[in-house]
């Protein structure tokens, strides 16, 4: 996990008890900072980011759903000054599931596979450059 991720989803687990809309709050600004890293950009909207993610084939349609389900919810409860959330404890817990499963699927995995990927032998991996042509 990004340090900027881990560092909002722990503040958010030390508060999730005493005010789970404020720690709701912090998981969602972890997901914007999560798809920020993904992407590269620290400027870039949730939005676009997704939207950059599901083009180069970085998330699958589920993870897409995950993100854009946060990034609704989390954009209608504040319009003009008023902060309409009816975010609660089970909601917050949600989303900690919702961080940790997209951190699984976009970087643990992927790293536990390039590390596999770069251990073969590089007399093996002419052979997979040979097959694929590259």
């Amino acid at each position: 996990m990004p340090d900027g991720v881990r560092e909002d989803f722990s503040e958010a687990r030390q508060i999730v008890d005493d005010s789970p809309k404020a720690a709701a709050a912090l998981l969602r600004l972890a997901m914007e900072k999560l798809v920020q890293d993904l992407t590269g950009d620290e400027d870039q909207s949730l939005y676009s980011g997704i939207g950059e993610l599901v083009d180069e084939g970085r998330i699958d349609e589920r993870i897409q759903k995950a993100l854009d389900s946060v990034r609704v919810t989390g954009n209608d409860y504040v319009h003009a000054g008023e902060i309409y959330n009816p975010d609660d404890r089970d909601t917050a817990l949600r989303l900690f599931e919702l961080v940790n499963v997209i951190v699984e699927l976009t970087i643990t995995r992927e790293k536990m596979i390039e590390e596999a990927y770069d251990e073969i032998p590089e007399n093996k991996m002419d052979g997979i450059k040979q097959r694929d042509g590259t």
